[in-house]
């Protein structure tokens, strides 16, 4: 029998050598892959947005402020989670004084602030937009607002109540943002859950 070279037999060393790089490059490249084509999951912070999920018939009272006279409203609610679960849509139809009005809103959480925010526009020119904070009993929020082109801000308080079933919202306005004065209470009552309808609101 021929006796191999040591030459060749080194050679053969370092050729399975690399070849072993290689297929774990190789299986870690395609492990990563995997990975990184997994749809991205909504974490907890988003997951909170879920009290609103659903259909919600609601009544409002505004009260007489630099804006305008005080006036009594009703109306639904109907939200819903978008973009994967990201963002939480809410769209509002209500009946007051001045007709019907149509209304949006978006609500999404910021990682590099630690804040959740949204923007809410109406189709009567009425828009708002700002901060919130959520825990365990609902959330409050701060918002600059627009009504009849007049610049206002506003901040209020959120409570879930009746196990998810009742929400109460109690807001501030002020012209100046130094002087206060009572702007809205309003009572929402869930009725059936609809998670492919529309979503959320602060109005």
């Amino acid at each position: 029998m021929r006796a191999i070279p040591i030459a060749l037999i080194k050679e053969n060393k370092k050729m399975r050598t690399w070849i072993t790089l290689i297929l774990a490059v190789f299986l870690s490249l395609t492990a990563f892959a995997q990975q990184t084509n997994q749809p991205a999951k909504p974490g907890l912070e988003l997951q909170k947005m879920a009290v609103w999920y659903g259909d919600w018939k609601y009544e409002s009272e505004t009260n007489t402020t630099p804006l305008g006279p005080g006036a009594k409203a009703t109306g639904k609610m109907t939200c819903r989670p978008v973009l994967n679960g990201f963002a939480a849509e809410c769209i509002y139809d209500e009946k007051g004084p001045a007709g019907d009005t149509h209304s949006m809103e978006l609500c999404w959480y910021d990682p590099a602030t630690k804040k959740y925010a949204y923007v809410y526009l109406s189709n009567d020119g009425y828009m708002e937009q700002g901060p919130f904070m959520m825990n365990e009993k609902g959330d409050t929020w701060e918002a600059n607002c627009v009504a009849g082109g007049k610049p206002f801000r506003m901040r209020g308080v959120e409570t879930v109540l009746s196990g998810g079933m009742t929400i109460t919202r109690k807001a501030e306005m002020s012209i100046d943002g130094k002087t206060w004065l009572p702007y809205f209470t309003s009572s929402l009552t869930k009725g059936k859950t609809n998670l492919n309808a529309s979503t959320s609101g602060k109005k």
